[in-house]
């Protein structure tokens, strides 16, 4: 399962995000936005949304561990 980590280890399945890539530099990809979509609505009928601060790219492992694929 893809996933999203934030800066402060929070994690974020990445099926229920939207982010942007940065330009491919030196064999690395990178992440500059991403958004999280809860499922919510608020009172005004608009998706509730949550910004991920400086996201990381990855999975979890097999040992639970968030494994990165983006710096």
């Amino acid at each position: 399962m893809m996933v999203l980590q934030d800066n402060n280890g929070r994690i974020y399945p990445a099926d229920r995000c939207t982010w942007v890539e940065d330009a491919y530099a030196n064999g690395n990809y990178s992440i500059s936005s991403a958004v999280f979509y809860t499922g919510a609505t608020a009172a005004d009928n608009t998706a509730v949304t949550i910004a991920v601060a400086s996201p990381l790219l990855g999975v979890i492992g097999k040992s639970g561990r968030f494994v990165g694929m983006t710096v």
